[in-house]
């Protein structure tokens, strides 16, 4: 079962302790006429959990009518004990209401449509249709842990009567129900978006992180663990899994504990403990974070998944989803490094050495389509008396950078080329790139004095 909610226990926690059987008196019917019941969620007696949690606190149980006898009957309830402790002391009976889920029988009349207490005097809660038709319907109980003032091990019954009218033929069935109640544990949990919700966000560092937190006190029995399953891997619309890189979890704890995932790890499938105490208190924070390193090599789009984390020791038993749910920005940036002294070439002089500048050029894009990078270059090189240097002696070439695919389009020095020019045709993925781009001057017998000046404008651009 999910639980989108998880509220702060209250000072009473509710326990199923045991299993009763459901009891029935065939010496009080006749064939013609039965009652039998079943709690929805199994077993053969009503089973609360933790009540203070509202998904745990409501229980249904299906009620189904068997006639043959073309009579009317009725359906009765009623509270055989109240639900007493093992010291004696009893709850008020506002502690249980029902009611009648909408629409759950084929024929005749639910009573109970708004919640009800279940009291000690006979409840009518069913009548048939005339013809007396067999039927079942479904009735829902709710505990309400407000009224709780004792704690201890409380026990109670309800008795079932379908009864035909104006007759003394009838069926009973008892429903045994048990409470555990303890005294001060309280235990939440919380996270960084709303309804148990953790996103992430690649568009600024400070929507990087996201957490999941625990915290508890009152615990005196024995230790207290948290696990950690991926039930869902964080993947987008067309179910591509978001790469384990992408995505890091680490644990902190306030008090000394044996926390076992501390340094940041790649999300991955499996079950992991990420936490296990003999503390009273505690306050235990799962954070979940994007490597900011890699989100650029991370195909763009909302990614979703569902963790299930289990927090479990005598006293609690909980299994908690939170969604995952991670947006990876679009990104297509071109960024261009220039050597720190600028790119001038200074003191040419005819027959002097080769001057080389580089330059660095950087491709960020996770849009997952082919790409090119082009310069522009304004006209050739022309001192402020409008002379050009010879362009055979201004040339460039192009050098791919670590592990970079794709493909340059110049290998070798050759004349920079007046106009648009491609320098860097990426690969079919549109994989983010790196590399550099050198200018070399050559000086010459014949070129004048001056300084020599043009502009380079490098582009991005789809394919």
């Amino acid at each position: 079962m999910y639980y989108n909610d998880l509220h702060k226990l209250k000072k009473m926690s509710l326990l199923v302790l045991s299993t009763i059987l459901i009891c029935s008196f065939p010496s009080k019917a006749t064939a013609s006429l039965r009652l039998s019941i079943r709690p929805i969620d199994g077993g053969n007696s009503l089973r609360f959990g933790r009540v203070d949690i509202p998904s745990k606190s409501n229980q249904e149980v299906r009620l189904t009518i068997t006639s043959s006898d073309n009579k009317q009957y009725q359906v009765f309830q009623r509270l055989v004990e109240p639900f007493v402790n093992e010291r004696g002391e009893s709850l008020n009976r506002s502690v249980m209401t029902v009611s009648a889920l909408t629409g759950s029988n084929m024929a005749g009349t639910v009573f109970v449509q708004e919640a009800e207490r279940v009291g000690y005097s006979e409840q009518l809660i069913y009548t048939s249709d005339g013809n007396g038709d067999s039927d079942a319907f479904t009735l829902v109980y709710q505990v309400n842990e407000d009224t709780f003032s004792q704690s201890g091990n409380f026990f109670g019954k309800v008795i079932y009567t379908v009864r035909a009218v104006g007759s003394s033929n009838q069926d009973e069935s008892l429903l045994n129900i048990f409470f555990e109640s303890a005294d001060d544990f309280k235990f939440s949990v919380d996270t960084s978006s709303a309804s148990q919700f953790v996103r992430l966000n690649s568009e600024s560092e400070q929507t990087f992180q996201g957490y999941v937190k625990f915290s508890y006190s009152g615990h005196h029995s024995g230790s207290l663990s948290i696990d950690q399953d991926i039930f869902l891997y964080p993947a987008n619309d067309v179910n591509e899994d978001i790469q384990k890189e992408i995505v890091t979890f680490f644990v902190q704890a306030k008090q000394e504990s044996d926390v076992k995932i501390q340094e940041p790890e790649n999300l991955d499938f499996g079950l992991r403990q990420l936490y296990s105490s003999r503390s009273d208190e505690d306050e235990v924070i799962v954070y979940f974070q994007l490597n900011k390193d890699m989100v650029d090599q991370q195909i763009q789009g909302d990614y979703r998944g569902k963790i299930k984390f289990s927090v479990e020791s005598s006293q609690v038993h909980e299994v908690i989803d939170v969604d995952l749910e991670i947006s990876i920005s679009p990104i297509f940036e071109l960024v261009v490094d220039y050597p720190p002294e600028g790119m001038s070439f200074r003191e040419l002089v005819p027959h002097g050495e080769a001057q080389t500048k580089e330059i660095s050029v950087r491709v960020r894009s996770n849009l997952g389509r082919p790409y090119v990078v082009g310069q522009n270059v304004s006209g050739l090189l022309t001192n402020e008396e409008g002379s050009e240097l010879v362009n055979t002696n201004f040339t460039q070439n192009v050098e791919l950078v670590g592990s970079t695919t794709g493909e340059v389009e110049i290998l070798d020095f050759v004349p920079v080329e007046d106009g648009e020019t491609s320098l860097f045709h990426s690969d079919k993925e549109g994989s983010s790139a790196q590399f550099k781009v050198h200018y070399r001057i050559k000086p010459y017998q014949k070129m004048k004095a001056g300084d020599y000046k043009t502009a380079v404008i490098y582009s991005l651009s789809e394919v």
